[in-house]
């Protein structure tokens, strides 16, 4: 309920389901391209993030070589200086490196993981709702898809039982 595109997802493909206008394998095939396209629109950030954690190592390194041209200017001023330049040049790589995998290549999967959790939700609204357009029961509809569900998150029979139970009953389940 606090997904405002599952229900959506939920509200709009029953109103087709309840109304009859389209078979079951039309019904199914429509389900798959809205989530391909819900998809698409939630990699667009963890994709752009992708590009910027690829990127950020060659900017270091071109922060790099531009501190190396500049170093080699000073070449008359003594080791000191040329050491604190050289340093200052590699300081380049090294943010360009650091940010790359210890900031912006985390950040990009943990935004992908976060899709594929989402797309995995409503898959398990989509198998659910096809089942019952090809005419299984409610109960086992739920089940299949319950099977959608990774097993690390996956509730048990037992437990998905108990819930629909205190729905039933008026519960916050």
């Amino acid at each position: 309920m606090r997904d405002s595109h599952a229900v959506h997802f939920l509200c709009d493909t029953l109103k087709l389901f309840v109304a009859g206008v389209l078979d079951p394998h039309n019904l199914d095939k429509l389900m798959e391209r809205d989530l391909e396209v819900l998809q698409h629109e939630e990699m667009e950030t963890a994709n752009t993030m992708t590009k910027l954690a690829d990127s950020l190592p060659a900017n270091g390194i071109v922060a790099a070589v531009l501190g190396i041209i500049l170093t080699m200017a000073s070449v008359d001023e003594g080791t000191a200086t040329l050491g604190k330049k050289i340093a200052g040049a590699l300081v380049g790589t090294f943010l360009g490196v650091f940010m790359a995998y210890g900031f912006a290549g985390p950040l990009a999967g943990a935004l992908k993981s976060k899709a594929a959790a989402k797309n995995r939700c409503y898959q398990c609204i989509r198998h659910s709702i096809a089942a019952s357009a090809n005419g299984v029961n409610p109960g086992v509809s739920v089940e299949v898809g319950r099977r959608n569900i990774y097993s690390v998150d996956r509730p048990t029979f037992e437990e998905l039982e108990e819930a629909l139970r205190e729905l039933k009953s008026g519960g916050q389940g």
